[in-house]
Parts: structure tokens; C-alpha cells; sequence
């Protein structure tokens, strides 16, 4: 699959795909991710609509996919099938999310120059569209750090430990938080190096970009990009891929 022609000038982009973390969720017999993200979506397998996603558009230059060792070779396996292996480089995996990220940083600065960009993305969130990327790539671009979220559409009950309801925040405040996030790579990678450097932990980029003081700035991203963690996210999967599938022909 070659490069898509770029329609504007824009600096290298890169994209970091962690895809090396338990699937436990999944409950797919085997618990771990590249099991989930082989599993068919619409007669695709998770994984590979992720990265077709990010290949077809025309902003992006590489395509890094951080992995466990012993998943390797089935998803060159997979890259090969799709023409796509020339694109996409492979990288090995940590123990945790942020570890492999960290990894993929440090494998993508061999490169990369502090001025290029970097979207991070979770190898289960397949449905993200071009809108969405096209925003994340504007915002990091004008101000160096930014996630796609979307606001909360139900109420929010805080309780304490015995699930007593201790408070009902205002929901308007609060959002859910999605991938792409994209940042100036140099401010990402100092966001990860002190992390490490501190022992930070956090569940996303953007919290460990806030945590080295910068700013965070939301976008908007889509109901539709949601992330297949559970065996009910295969159904709404299903729905989300038919249609889209349906409209693109």
C-alpha cells in the first residue's frame, strides 16, 4: 500500500500504534492482545482496520506498531498479506502500555526531530475517521498537545467505597477521553522521559504531557470511535463496520 499524495505541506508524521498489552477483557481464551486484535470486525481483523485507517490518509508518513515479541510474526504476517509491510515498522513491546509507548518513542527519535508530530493510538480503537486525525493533526500543530474526546452524554455519581453516592458532578466539565492524541514529538517524549525518570504512571499520554506542564487541548472526536475491549464492543463493532463498509463501497 503506497503513501497517499500529502494535499498541503505539513511536517513528518508519525504514528505510534501500542498494540503489546493483555486482552483479559476480551475473555478471548487466550488473554492477550493480539489475539483481540486478530479478531474479526465486519471480516477484519481489529488490528488491520486501525491501520488502514491511518495509511490512507494522506498527512502521514510512518506508521510504527509497538508489539509483543511473540506476537511478531503474526502481525508481519498480517502487514504482508495487506501490501502494507514497506509502511509500517515494528517494534517490541513492555510490560505495560506506557512502557511500550515509551519504547516507541525511543525507537521513532532515531528519526523523528522535536518539530515533527506524533499521533498515538490504541491498536483497538478502529473506527476513528479522517475528520477526527485531520483535527487532532491541526490542534498539534498549533499548540503542541491534544487528545479527541467527546462529552459525557449520562449523569456521573461519585460514591465511596461502599457505593454510596457521595456526590453528582457536573457532567458538562467532563469528558471521555479518546485517540487519537497527537503532540510535537519533542514535547512528548520529555513528557515521557521525566515520567520514567519519576516513576509516573498514568492511563494515557495526555495525563503524562500534563504532568510535565502542558497544556492539553480536546478536540472532537466521535461516539462512533469507540474501543473493542469487550466481547459487547464486537456487536456495536459489527454495527459501526457494516455501515461504514456499506457507505465506502
Amino acid at each position: 500500500m503506497s503513501a497517499p499524495a500529502r494535499p498541503f505541506p505539513l511536517p513528518p508524521i508519525h504514528v505510534l500504534i501500542p498494540a503489546a498489552g493483555g486482552g483479559t477483557r476480551m475473555a478471548t481464551g487466550t488473554g492477550n492482545a493480539a489475539s483481540k486484535l486478530m479478531l474479526p470486525v465486519g471480516g477484519v481483523p481489529v488490528l488491520l482496520r486501525t491501520l488502514r485507517t491511518f495509511l490512507r490518509h494522506p498527512g502521514i508518513d510512518r506508521v510504527l506498531l509497538v508489539v509483543a515479541d511473540k506476537d511478531r510474526n503474526q502481525v508481519l504476517a498480517l502487514c504482508e498479506k495487506e501490501g502494507c509491510k514497506a509502511r509500517v515498522d515494528l517494534a517490541s513491546g513492555g510490560p505495560s502500555r506506557q512502557e511500550s509507548v515509551r519504547r516507541g518513542l525511543e525507537v521513532l527519535s532515531r528519526d523523528a526531530s522535536d518539530d515533527d508530530l506524533v499521533l498515538i493510538q490504541d491498536g483497538a480503537r478502529c473506527f476513528t475517521d479522517t475528520a477526527t486525525i485531520d483535527r487532532c493533526i491541526a490542534e498539534a500543530l498549533a499548540s503542541g498537545a491534544c487528545c479527541a474526546a467527546m462529552p459525557l452524554k449520562d449523569t456521573i455519581k461519585e460514591t465511596d467505597a461502599e457505593r454510596i453516592v457521595v456526590g453528582t458532578p457536573d457532567r458538562t466539565r467532563y469528558w471521555q477521553i479518546q485517540t487519537p492524541q497527537a503532540f510535537r514529538f519533542g514535547l512528548i517524549r520529555e513528557a515521557y522521559r521525566m515520567a520514567h525518570e519519576k516513576s509516573v504512571t498514568a492511563t494515557d499520554d495526555a495525563s503524562l504531557a500534563e504532568a510535565a506542564g502542558h497544556p492539553v487541548r480536546l478536540v472532537e472526536g466521535s461516539y462512533l470511535n469507540i474501543k473493542i475491549t469487550t466481547p459487547d464492543d464486537l456487536l456495536f463493532g459489527e454495527a459501526i463496520a457494516a455501515e461504514q463498509d456499506r457507505t465506502r463501497g
